[in-house]
């Protein structure tokens, strides 16, 4: 039983290897898939062996590209959202100022002539500008 367990953990980190040699000679090394599959020919792997570990590797590369394309229109529609958001302020922003400018003609209106105390008007119109 330790004997098969042994063999079992050694052929399962030779098959690990490959996987990671595969993966590097596609992507990291930019080999063709004919010169990988010679070059892992090479380290006692089956030829069926081989063709599974570039399938494998060609399949973790598929789901990584889109993977990052998912990520990448997350990040620009939340991008998109604070953009949008900010114009929203910028719009608030100049909605008040305007509103400010009214307030203050409209007070400007009831200003006491010099010499003359505030008026209850004029300080309620004073109060809403404020």
């Amino acid at each position: 039983m330790l004997k098969a367990d042994a063999l079992l953990a050694a052929q399962a980190a030779h098959w690990s290897w490959g996987l990671r040699k595969a993966w590097s000679l596609l992507y990291r090394r930019r080999l063709s898939k004919v010169q990988a599959y010679a070059e892992l020919m090479k380290h006692d792997f089956t030829s069926a062996q081989v063709g599974s570990m570039l399938m494998s590797a060609e399949m973790k590369h598929a789901g990584l590209v889109e993977l990052k394309k998912y990520e990448l229109k997350q990040l620009e529609l939340a991008v998109d959202r604070r953009e949008r958001a900010v114009f929203d302020k910028h719009k608030k922003v100049l909605a008040l100022t305007k509103r400010q400018a009214k307030l203050r003609v409209q007070r400007d209106k009831f200003k006491p002539k010099p010499g003359k105390e505030r008026t209850k008007r004029y300080l309620e119109a004073l109060r809403k500008a404020a």
